[in-house]
This record gives C-alpha cells, sequence and structure tokens, in this order.
C-alpha cells in the first residue's frame, strides 16, 4: 500500500491579530485599557439607560395620578 505525501514545509496561515501568549505584556496593556474602557463606558449607558427607564416610569405613574399637569411638549420636540 502506498504511503500519502506528507509535505513537511507547510506554515500554518497567520492571523492578522497574535495570539494573546504570542505578544508581550507591554502589548497587552493598551489592549487591556481598551476592553476596561468599553466595558465601563457599557456599564455606564446601562446604569444611564434603567435610570431611564425608572424616571420616565415614575414621571408617568405621576401624571397618571394627576400630581404634575400634562402639558403640550414644545415645538422643538417634534
Amino acid at each position: 500500500m502506498k504511503q500519502p505525501m506528507i509535505e513537511e514545509n507547510i506554515t500554518p496561515p497567520t492571523s492578522l491579530t497574535p495570539r494573546w501568549d504570542e505578544t508581550s505584556s507591554s502589548e497587552r496593556t493598551p489592549r487591556l485599557r481598551s476592553i476596561e474602557e468599553l466595558y465601563e463606558g457599557l456599564v455606564s449607558f446601562n446604569n444611564l439607560e434603567e435610570q431611564a427607564i425608572h424616571s420616565y416610569t415614575e414621571f408617568f405613574k405621576e401624571l397618571d395620578k394627576g400630581n404634575i399637569e400634562n402639558v403640550p411638549a414644545p415645538a422643538i420636540a417634534s
């Protein structure tokens, strides 16, 4: 039986982004900072969004109770 031909000088494809363990710590530090900043921004946005939902919910409850006058929106809102 004939053995399949094996090429020994095959190089694996290279990625545009090096693997984490192939980069030095000085290269990883800016990436970590970017990831941390992105995470903090998302957390801040999420907190802001939750607060906005809570505020609008409370506003509409007070509006329904008649504690806040329902006035037309200013022209800039349309």
